[in-house]
């Protein structure tokens, strides 16, 4: 069954891929350096790449398949989701091919068999996998993106290329970058900050037949009932009523179990996809809400950590039943950078309009978030416990450095803006998968 709808995807594709492969084998010339290029089909290919991680849920969704998406105005200055996103496709060719033009004729690097061996095997499952071993039918599928099976190869080896350029210039793991050049790179593109979170939602616990939050023993997870405030219930016999764990229950004057709320602690619910489930606060409780993280804003002096990480801690203590994360240095952001959710961009964009020590507000879809910039600390990427905030230190120094050298080179990139012409992001087939 799966041969028969390969072979029909090669038959419905069969007169684009001839078309497609023509302009392959012509491989006409987008941008040249010296004697190496970068072909429109290569663009094409790396723009559809570019399409299909922001049509995954992760950045736009299924929205950004739409030409009107791609029509949208972001700035004050005309551009739109087309313009902005094409020129940074643009812009990445551009540094691979002075990236090629470095391997190939300023430092004459070859590839170790190793890395071309790695490549080929990719190939290989790809074929495999996505077309039961039929080369027709695997570039009537590529085809979509302006490749063929030689051309995707030659893409895939012009990124091992450039991954081994930068290995031969700043070494594994930047043996090669001293100790001063990356605190450089992380003084100048990173912001830290901690905050105090006043959530515009409360988690739903689990609750008793009456309709009240019960409270549990963290370490035995028994229900924890005061037995300082409470009394107990006898039956006909004269004990004490127990609960199923053979533990005596206490109750308030009204009838309803008394829960121990100082030492317990709240059942968190799920729904039913696994997540927390949360309600929103009433819009007089979030009026409420937003003046006490105002007034939070204007109490606090600039430069006064220990105030505002006192705030932390009372806001923190209001969250009960669930292991919220602690990051006792802070929240470290590179800037400009992108970030899936819009909060991120919106609180690193307040910081760089802030002074270190300055307390400010942003509103997001959850809640206010009271912040504070603080002073960088020296060396932070190296410390294991901010470790999260530095998954990609390495190679934001990479690419920061290498953009340093490339951009000697791009004033003499030769551009064909004709060939380009109605080559877009808003033209090309997304490519999920290559």
């Amino acid at each position: 069954m799966k041969k028969k709808q390969i072979q029909i995807i090669a038959l419905s594709l069969a007169l684009a891929a001839v078309l497609v492969l023509a302009s392959c084998s012509q491989g006409k010339k987008l941008m040249t350096l010296g004697g190496q290029s970068v072909s429109v089909n290569i663009y094409e290919f790396f723009l559809s790449r570019q399409k299909g991680l922001l049509c995954t849920p992760y950045y736009y969704g299924s929205g950004a398949l739409s030409r009107d998406f791609w029509n949208t105005t972001i700035s004050p200055d005309g551009t739109t989701y087309n313009d902005f996103w094409t020129a940074q496709i643009i812009d990445s060719l551009r540094i691979y091919l002075v990236a090629l033009y470095l391997f190939e004729e300023e430092y004459d690097l070859t590839l170790p068999k190793s890395a071309v061996e790695e490549v080929d095997t990719k190939l290989a499952e790809l074929l495999d996998y996505d077309a039961e071993g039929s080369r027709t039918a695997f570039n009537a599928i590529l085809s979509q993106y302006g490749v063929n099976y030689n051309m995707l190869r030659n893409i895939y080896l012009l990124e091992a290329k450039v991954n081994y350029l930068q290995v031969h210039l700043y070494g594994v793991d930047l043996s090669l970058v001293s100790d001063a050049v990356k605190e450089e790179y992380y003084q100048n593109n990173y912001v830290r900050l901690k905050q105090a979170f006043f959530p515009n939602y409360y988690y739903v616990y689990e609750t008793d037949a009456d309709g009240n939050t019960i409270y549990y023993d963290p370490d035995t997870g028994t229900i924890l009932y005061d037995s300082s405030t409470g009394i107990r219930k006898f039956d006909e016999s004269g004990r004490a009523l127990t609960d199923k764990d053979g533990k005596v229950i206490y109750y308030n004057e009204d009838g309803s179990i008394a829960y121990d709320k100082e030492r317990g602690v709240p059942a968190i619910t799920f729904d039913e996809n696994g997540r927390y489930k949360t309600s929103p606060y009433s819009s007089e409780e979030l009026g409420q809400i937003l003046r006490a993280a105002e007034d939070a804003v204007a109490s606090i002096k600039p430069g006064d950590t220990e105030a505002f990480e006192k705030l932390i801690e009372e806001q923190s203590a209001k969250v009960k039943g669930i292991d919220q994360p602690q990051y006792p240095n802070g929240y470290y952001f590179r800037k400009n950078t992108p970030y899936n959710y819009d909060y991120i961009n919106d609180i690193v964009a307040k910081l760089s309009t802030m002074e270190v020590g300055e307390v400010g507000l942003v509103e997001s879809d959850y809640g206010y978030h009271v912040i504070m910039k603080y002073r960088l600390d020296p060396g932070a990427y190296d410390k294991e416990e901010n470790a999260e905030w530095f998954s990609d230190f390495g190679g934001g120094v990479v690419d920061w450095l290498f953009r340093q050298k490339c951009a000697g080179y791009l004033g003499d990139i030769v551009f064909d803006e004709r060939a380009a012409a109605g080559i877009d992001m808003r033209s090309v087939a997304p490519n999920y998968n290559y």
